[in-house]
């Protein structure tokens, strides 16, 4: 089960049961800053989006996987395990948007107010999408083969100013490139 412990009071509290009678296993939980939104993904049953504030879970996509909460608590990005795609779960209104059906997407990140997605495609390149715009920027032009795409975990910042990764990629920059890999901000 997922629980949030309240550091001031020091008592833990239930969001998750398994719902599903089998052990649950959990791949992922993220929070809003005031941790009134906390999505927690089970692989045997889906992401899911808590509501401390009512105390209710809401179920976003039963083949979800890899949820993360935008910090106002507004937004989820996460893949569908099936088809790979990544999507945005918008809480006001209830609904889920493609964003990416690349078919192979995974490690993604979320800026605070849920404008800006970053993540990486079955291609091993990183991408950020607009979710006001709809426009997608891909942050790693590769200088030598494309062959040689293969980076991962970025992370926005919380303004979406700037993306860090991890890269084995060769040609990223210009100058000395080294096979154990480098971590690179946009």
């Amino acid at each position: 089960d997922t629980y949030l412990y309240d550091i001031q009071s020091q008592t833990f509290t239930l969001i998750s049961q398994n719902r599903v009678g089998t052990e649950p296993t959990y791949t992922s939980q993220s929070l809003s800053y005031n941790a009134c939104y906390i999505t927690y993904t089970l692989n045997n049953g889906g992401v899911y989006l808590y509501n401390r504030i009512n105390d209710t879970s809401t179920l976003i996509d039963i083949n979800g996987i890899s949820g993360v909460t935008s910090a106002n608590g507004e937004f989820v990005a996460y893949i569908n395990r099936i088809t790979r795609n990544l999507y945005l779960y918008q809480r006001s209104m209830g609904t889920s948007q493609l964003i990416d059906d690349d078919d192979q997407n995974y490690f993604v990140s979320i800026s605070a107010d849920g404008s800006l997605i970053a993540y990486t495609n079955g291609h091993g390149e990183i991408y950020t999408y607009n979710t006001q715009t709809g426009d997608r920027t891909l942050l790693t032009p590769y200088l030598i083969s494309p062959d040689q795409k293969r980076s991962f975990n970025p992370q926005i910042t919380a303004d979406g100013s700037y993306v860090v990764f991890g890269s084995f990629s060769r040609g990223l920059v210009t100058g000395p490139d080294t096979v154990s890999g480098d971590v690179f901000a946009y």
